[in-house]
């Protein structure tokens, strides 16, 4: 017999839930199997205020050259120091509730396992908003202070270099080196990081320049090889992706990343007298405990009167730039 398709919409009955014939061990739910790696960017930083400011010393203070010969019986050398406590942060609340009533927590079949499926809903519809915020937010043009852009041409003007994907006539290691001695000669530090949209990536497992560094070793090149050849020590692949369609349109995806790529310095380790191209501060609310600050925090909530359960979840963080010199942006890596 054959089992009839379930599709679970927005306003749903019991009717849609419950169906003698559906398995019990089975549900297909899409979810990015990519993973997110907003989180692994920036640097978490606690903070016990929503709001408040931070310590940024100038690069004289630690790069100057200060020391000097001294003759004793003299006055020792000294000089000043630059601080600024102007820069600020304020962490936003980003919450999401899912509500089940309790009919269709008791009779829903089993394998749509209702209770457990709505705390994963509310987690990853916060996770999902907060790989989008990054995004939008850092992985494009006019934030960092070195823009690349990719064209097609064999011989690219300033701030351009030609497609990754053009096989044939581009160099992505030596392009990538480049910048990494750019940044370096601007915050006196080399990056370390390499963000990679999903075309990217694949583009550049199967550029022949890298794969000539391996072709003595291996058939296959992997992201670990191409870090090893770049002495880049993080490498993270964007594949989110998420729907642009309207509610009850043809359904579309789009991939979030789109086709660009990021080189830059992040702290693995914030601490005082340190310097990351960007920091991620969390709110680790008190009190009543709202918030899980960069993690979400779920709780339930059951409603008496209307015979409802809520999964609820909520976050409180905000993402800084703290040093543009830090960052490069590959706008449209691969054609």
């Amino acid at each position: 017999m054959e089992i009839p398709q379930i599709k679970i919409t927005k306003g749903v009955g019991l009717n849609d839930i419950k169906y003698d014939t559906a398995l019990t061990n089975f549900s297909q739910a899409y979810k990015n199997q990519m993973g997110f790696i907003a989180d692994k960017v920036f640097p978490v930083v606690p903070v016990g205020s929503r709001t408040g400011s931070y310590w940024k010393w100038g690069k004289d203070t630690f790069l100057r050259m200060k020391g000097k010969k001294w003759v004793p019986g003299t006055p020792l050398p000294t000089g000043d120091f630059d601080v600024d406590h102007t820069p600020t942060y304020e962490c936003l609340y980003r919450a999401f509730s899912q509500p089940m009533r309790w009919d269709m927590l008791d009779e829903g079949d089993d394998a749509l396992d209702l209770e457990q499926a709505s705390s994963e809903i509310v987690t990853e519809a916060l996770l999902l908003n907060r790989e989008y915020e990054f995004v939008q937010s850092f992985f494009k043009t006019s934030v960092w202070t070195t823009d690349q852009t990719g064209v097609s041409s064999t011989s690219p003007g300033a701030n351009q270099f030609t497609y990754w994907s053009d096989f044939e006539h581009s160099d992505p290691i030596t392009t990538i080196k480049t910048l990494k001695r750019t940044v370096k000669g601007r915050i006196g530090i080399k990056p370390n990081t390499l963000i990679l949209s999903d075309e990217v990536a694949d583009t550049l497992v199967d550029h022949p320049l890298f794969l000539e560094r391996y072709m003595a070793r291996e058939g296959v090149l992997n992201l670990e090889m191409i870090g090893a050849v770049l002495d880049i020590e993080n490498i993270y692949v964007g594949g989110a992706v998420h729907m642009t369609s309207n509610e009850g349109a043809t359904e579309a995806l789009s991939e979030m990343y789109g086709k660009h790529a990021w080189l830059g310095y992040v702290n693995p380790v914030p601490r005082k007298q340190s310097m990351s191209a960007g920091y991620t501060f969390a709110y680790k609310a008190v009190g009543k405990n709202i918030g899980g600050g960069y993690d979400v925090a779920v709780r339930r909530i059951s409603d008496e009167e209307t015979m409802v359960d809520k999964a609820q979840g909520i976050m409180c963080y905000t993402q800084n730039v703290v040093d543009a010199d830090a960052g490069v942006f590959f706008n449209g890596a691969v054609e």
